[in-house]
C-alpha cells in the first residue's frame, strides 16, 4: 500500500521525486487519513458518534499515538469539509480524571426528608448544580402532589438537574438496574448502541448514568436514591487507573448495602493488548493515597487491581475496548453481558 501511494504521488508530477528520508513519514500521514476516512464512514453509517480518544483506540497498532491519530483526523476535516467543517467527533479525551476531588464531601446535600408511597417512590430535596445526564429507562419526576410532572430518559440524554431534584416529591421508574459510566464519550457510545439497535422502549430495565468524571451533587444524589432508597442495583464502568477507582469510590460511598453495587470494568484482564498506557507522577500518588483509605482495604478487588497499576506502572481507559474483536461494540457487548448475570 505504501509502494502504490508513493508512486500514484509522484505519477502526478514525474518531475519531481519524493526524497528516500520523506517517504515513511508521507506514507505514514496518508494511510492515517485513509484509516481516518474509513472509521468515519463506518462510524457514520452505523450512526455513532465518536471521541477523538476512541478513533486512535480503532487501530492503536497504526496510530502509535493520538497525536498522529488528531493529525490525520484534521487534514481530513480541511480536505472534505474545509477550514470551518467539523465531523461529529467528540473532542473530549480523558474526561475530568485529572481533577481533584471533593471526595471528603459525602454528597447526601440538603436532605429534607424520605417517605415511601409505593414500590420504588419516594419524596426527597437537593440543591446542586447540573453536571450529569440520565438515559434509558424512562424515569418520572412529579411535583406538587402529582399535579404536574416530567418524564426524562427516553429519546435524548436528560441533564440532571438541581433545581428539579429540590422541587420533586417523587420519583417513579420501571428500572431496575443503573449503570454508571465515568465519561460522557462512553455514555453516548452505549446509547449509539441501544438506539441503533432498537432495544429501547418503554418497558426498559436499565438506567444509564454519567457524571462525566468526578459526580456532582445532584448526580451522586439521585444515586443515594435509585439504590439506596428504591433498591435499583448499581453497575459501575470507569477508567483502569486510580481515578476511576477514586470515581468509583464517590458512587459507591451513596449506597450503605455494598451487595447493591457491582463494578463491571474496566479490569486489567478486560484491556486488550498494546492499550495500556504508562502511569504519570499524579497517578502512583492518587493510587497510594487510595491504598490507605479503609473503604479500599475493604474491597479486596479494588485493592488488588490498584496494587497491580502501581506495581506496573500502568493503567488503561475505557476507550481501549475498541481495539477489541468486538470493536465499537465491545463496551455495549461487555456491560449486556455483566448485567445480565
Amino acid at each position: 500500500i505504501e509502494t502504490f501511494l508513493i508512486s500514484w504521488i509522484e505519477s502526478l508530477d514525474p518531475q519531481k521525486k519524493i526524497h528516500q528520508h520523506h517517504r515513511l513519514s508521507l506514507s505514514l500521514s496518508l494511510l492515517d487519513q485513509f484509516k481516518v476516512i474509513e472509521i468515519l464512514f463506518k462510524s457514520k453509517i452505523s450512526n455513532v458518534t465518536l471521541s477523538k480518544r476512541g478513533v486512535f483506540y480503532i487501530d492503536v497498532a497504526l496510530f502509535k499515538t493520538q497525536k498522529r491519530s488528531d493529525a490525520a483526523l484534521s487534514i481530513v476535516e480541511s480536505l472534505l469539509l474545509g477550514s470551518n467543517g467539523s465531523f461529529d467527533v467528540d473532542t473530549t479525551t480523558t474526561g475530568d480524571d485529572d481533577d481533584e476531588s471533593d471526595d471528603d464531601d459525602d454528597g447526601n446535600g440538603d436532605e429534607k426528608g424520605f417517605s415511601a408511597f409505593e414500590n420504588r417512590v419516594l419524596v426527597m430535596g437537593v440543591i446542586a448544580s447540573p453536571r450529569g445526564f440520565l438515559f434509558g429507562s424512562s424515569v418520572q419526576f412529579s411535583f406538587d402532589n402529582n399535579s404536574s410532572m416530567i418524564i426524562v430518559g427516553l429519546g435524548q440524554p436528560w441533564a440532571i438537574k438541581g433545581d428539579v431534584l429540590s422541587t420533586t416529591i417523587e420519583i417513579k421508574t420501571r428500572a431496575s438496574k443503573v449503570v454508571v459510566l465515568e465519561k460522557y464519550s462512553a455514555f453516548m457510545r452505549v446509547i449509539n448502541s441501544r438506539t441503533n439497535h432498537q432495544q429501547f422502549d418503554g418497558d426498559d430495565d436499565v438506567i444509564y448514568v454519567t457524571g462525566c468524571g468526578y459526580p456532582d451533587l445532584a448526580t451522586r444524589e439521585l444515586i443515594r436514591i435509585l439504590i439506596g432508597k428504591m433498591g435499583l442495583k448499581l453497575f459501575i464502568v470507569v477508567d483502569w487507573d486510580p481515578y476511576g477507582i477514586d470515581i468509583m469510590r464517590s458512587y459507591a460511598h451513596q449506597v450503605e448495602d455494598s451487595s447493591h453495587v457491582k463494578w463491571i470494568g474496566l479490569k486489567e484482564n478486560q484491556v486488550p493488548p498494546d492499550c495500556f498506557l504508562e502511569m504519570g507522577k499524579n497517578d502512583r500518588k492518587r493510587a497510594q493515597k487510595l491504598l490507605q483509605s479503609d473503604d479500599v482495604i475493604a474491597h479486596t478487588e479494588w485493592e488488588t487491581e490498584l496494587k497491580e497499576m502501581i506495581e506496573r506502572e500502568i493503567k488503561a481507559e475505557i476507550e481501549s475496548l475498541s481495539s477489541s474483536e468486538d470493536g465499537l461494540d465491545a463496551l455495549p457487548n461487555l456491560i449486556a453481558k455483566e448485567i445480565s448475570c
